[in-house]
């Protein structure tokens, strides 16, 4: 049973532990806001501050990029001055607790290779969970990487066997690996797309597609750029990165689907694509758009009639409806180019006026 010296040292406990010791003192608790200077006298105006201003999260930001999730690649070297942390008071890093989040830097600054499971935390916010798999690629192994995709694969008779022949022969650039992988992914997807692959069918383009430039996006070749410029024409994205392309005709192709500017030119027959391309995209490119100037909206549509329609995604229907409307428009044609201009009236990424339609003869 307590006794009364006992609950009396209770409650002294108390009392001091709630500060009432601090106020007979004639001084007062602080709660200081976690993201600004102000102080509060009591625990719900801190809180109700903070609703107003909220408190940041952590953050891990490389090379301008916030890691985020648990699958973010690292292929390049990185320095220290490259590593921002924000809004963080502590560091996990594989189950470890870091004596000091500058640790993190360090660590990542100086590593070609490893896996790095990191926890960020803050006073009060809910830990940040992020993976980082850093593998460095060196530009000897980028190099041979493309001088054997552009050998083997820079052709159209490719097939299943060339890809493995591809794999087999890069086998040992072991730096490259997600490099190798992006590049196959984006093979596979122009298979599906024409409907050339056995275990593939034509809707499966997209992800191999979308799984292609997620990984070729992170390195700096004139291969992964070209790649990844084809994957966004595919999907009907024509914003540009900065700079050129190596592909004939594609560079072109962007600032006519942007609308801007296009140079009507003909470029020499002998331009063709030295990267696997799909069939429709290869005849936007090299033929549709390398010739736009000689085509009639009539030879036009011919040329784009004879075209296997199954074959043919949205995306693709689009660009040839959409230089045909060009053409209409080019010759003055009011009901081709409403009758074009009206399939694209609610697209988002091209940019069309529909004329009124014609006044009928009753």
């Amino acid at each position: 049973m307590p006794t009364v010296g006992w609950i009396q040292e209770t409650a002294i406990d108390l009392f001091l532990e709630r500060g009432f010791s601090a106020q007979e003192k004639g001084t007062k608790t602080k709660f200081k806001c976690r993201e600004c200077p102000m102080e509060f006298s009591s625990l719900s105006e801190l809180n109700q501050h903070e609703r107003l201003h909220p408190v940041a999260n952590p953050k891990l930001i490389i090379n301008g990029r916030e890691v985020a999730g648990n699958n973010f690649k690292l292929t390049r070297t990185v320095g220290v001055e490259d590593i921002v942390l924000s809004f963080v008071d502590e560091i996990e890093l594989n189950g470890v607790v870091l004596g000091h989040p500058d640790e993190l830097l360090n660590k990542l600054s100086s590593a070609k290779k490893g896996f790095f499971d990191i926890r960020l935390l803050r006073r009060g916010i809910r830990p940040k969970h992020i993976k980082i798999d850093l593998l460095v690629a060196s530009l000897s192994q980028l190099e041979q990487v493309d001088q054997s995709f552009l050998r083997l694969l820079g052709r159209d008779d490719y097939d299943g066997h060339t890809i493995a022949l591809f794999i087999s022969e890069t086998e040992h650039c072991d730096e490259v690996t997600w490099y190798r992988d992006g590049l196959v992914r984006y093979v596979h997807g122009v298979m599906a797309k024409d409907q050339r692959a056995e275990r593939l069918i034509t809707e499966d383009f997209a992800k191999c597609f979308n799984r292609s430039h997620q990984l070729l996006i992170q390195y700096p070749t004139a291969l992964s750029y070209s790649l990844s410029q084809l994957v966004k024409f595919s999907f009907n994205d024509f914003s540009d990165f900065q700079g050129r392309s190596s592909i004939s005709g594609l560079d072109n192709a962007l600032r006519l689907f942007r609308g801007d500017t296009f140079s009507n030119s003909v470029v020499g027959d002998n331009v063709i694509l030295k990267l696997p391309t799909d069939h429709i995209t290869s005849r936007i490119l090299n033929d549709y758009i390398a010739h736009f100037s000689r085509y009639t909206l009539e030879s036009l549509e011919l040329a784009i009639g004879q075209i296997n329609s199954s074959k043919m995604v949205n995306e693709d229907r689009q660009k040839l409806n959409y230089l045909r409307y060009l053409k209409a428009t080019e010759e003055g044609n009011l009901k081709a180019q409403r009758n074009y201009g009206l399939k694209l009236k609610y697209s988002e990424v091209f940019n069309v006026t529909v004329p009124e339609s014609e006044v009928s003869d009753d």
